[in-house]
């Protein structure tokens, strides 16, 4: 199936677990089933960006299977019992009207501070608690909607330069009046000051459009990482 035009376009940030030559292990060439991933590079960005972790026991683990029965890849990530995360150092100046959407099948049980994204100055973050996706700028927004355990779950993240909204599976949820510019570092799964726990579960993609999309672009993003990752 081509890809829509608004999958392409303004792209900021696109890490794609498809895209197996961007996932490279310890020796910097790519990462077979069950390899720890050192490298996370961007399939569509300039700049050469690229979520990384040096320390082998925090790696994530690529499994060519993580989405379920059809057979798609994931980086696994191991919760509390090994922190794993990535890192960008300096990535790209988004600015304060964005557009994310982040792919994810989180396990059964979840800590009950998890962080799916981080930004750091300022902070800006993703995260779940025991059944609920929250955001947070300076205090955790709840967003009042509940993510599925082992399938696939799509977020929507969307800030108009004046407010963010919140989606998650196609359902609306609580936003926030304030808004927020994306710049420089990212950690994909940890907080920068070290709260919060990684997810029990697979990353599968993130992308992240340095435009608003309109609610007809997001309903063309959503069909699309739903055909790609759910069939």
């Amino acid at each position: 199936m081509r890809a829509p035009g608004v999958y392409h376009k303004n792209i900021a940030i696109r890490h794609d677990a498809c895209a197996r030559w961007t996932i490279l292990n310890g020796s910097s060439v790519p990462a077979a089933d069950a390899n720890t991933v050192a490298t996370w590079n961007m399939r569509e960005a300039s700049g050469g960006y690229a979520a990384e972790q040096g320390t082998n026991s925090l790696r994530p683990v690529l499994d060519e299977d993580a989405s379920g029965a059809n057979k798609l890849p994931g980086l696994v990530f191991d919760g509390p019992s090994g922190d794993d995360f990535l890192l960008e150092t300096s990535g790209p100046n988004i600015g304060n009207v964005w557009t994310i959407y982040f792919v994810f099948t989180p396990a059964t049980t979840q800590a009950a501070d998890t962080r799916l994204m981080t930004f750091p100055s300022p902070i800006f973050a993703l995260g779940l608690t025991a059944t609920n996706f929250r955001f947070a700028i300076s205090t955790f927004v709840d967003t009042g909607l509940l993510w599925v355990p082992n399938q696939i779950n799509i977020i929507v993240m969307r800030s108009n330069g004046t407010a963010i909204t919140a989606r998650l599976n196609g359902v609306n949820g609580t936003g926030n009046a304030g808004t927020i510019s994306l710049s420089g570092s990212y950690n994909i799964c940890r907080d920068y000051s070290g709260f919060g726990e990684p997810i029990a579960g697979a990353v599968h993609e993130v992308d992240i459009f340095s435009v608003h999309h309109s609610s007809d672009e997001v309903l063309q993003m959503e069909r699309l990482l739903g055909d790609k990752w759910r069939k």
